[in-house]
C-alpha cells in the first residue's frame, strides 16, 4: 500500500516521521500545493506503518481524503493511498482560506467589543472611532480576496 501526502497549507513543510520498526527519523520536504509519496523506496508500506505515520502527522493536522467532508478548521495535509487529484488540493486550499477569513472577522468583532468595554470604563472618553484596513502597498499582492476594510464608531452622546 502507498501513502501520498499533499501540502494544502500556504507554507513549504518538512515532514518528520518514524516507521515503527526503525529508530531513525525520516525527513521529507513538501512544497506548497504539492504531494509526495511516503515510503521505503520502491516497496509498499504495510498497514501498521501507514497507521503509525498517519497517527504521528495527525497531531499536526493530517486528514485522510475520505474524512475531508467532516474536517473542521485548517487542514494542512491530506493523505490517500493513491495520487491526490489537483482539484482536491485546490478545494482544501479554498476551505483553509475561508477558515482564516472567518477567524479574522471574528477577531475584528472581538476587538470592537473589547474597545466598547474599554470605553465604558474609561471615564471622560465620549467618542471613539476605529478602523482596520489591509495594507496592499507591499510586495505581496493577493488576488483571491477583497482587502479588509472594517470599522466601528461609538459615541456616548448618541
Amino acid at each position: 500500500m502507498r501513502m501520498h501526502i499533499a501540502n494544502c497549507s500556504e507554507q513549504n513543510q518538512v515532514l518528520n516521521y518514524r516507521l515503527p520498526e526503525e529508530t531513525k527519523v525520516r525527513t521529507q520536504n513538501l512544497a506548497i500545493g504539492r504531494q509526495i509519496y511516503i515510503g521505503d523506496g520502491d516497496r509498499d508500506m504495510t498497514e501498521p506503518q501507514i497507521s503509525a505515520v498517519a497517527d504521528q502527522l495527525g497531531t499536526f493536522g493530517l486528514v485522510h481524503i475520505k474524512d475531508l467532508s467532516r474536517a473542521r478548521g485548517i487542514i494542512p495535509y491530506v493523505w490517500s493511498d493513491s495520487v491526490i487529484a489537483a482539484d482536491v488540493i485546490l478545494r482544501v486550499d479554498q476551505h483553509n482560506k475561508g477558515v482564516l477569513e472567518g477567524r479574522g472577522k471574528l477577531f475584528r468583532e472581538q476587538a470592537a467589543i473589547a474597545s466598547n468595554s474599554t470605553m465604558e470604563n474609561a471615564g471622560p472618553l465620549n467618542a471613539l472611532e476605529m478602523s482596520v484596513e489591509e495594507d496592499t502597498s507591499g510586495s505581496f499582492k493577493s488576488t483571491d480576496h477583497k482587502p479588509v476594510a472594517e470599522g466601528f464608531r461609538r459615541d456616548v452622546a448618541a
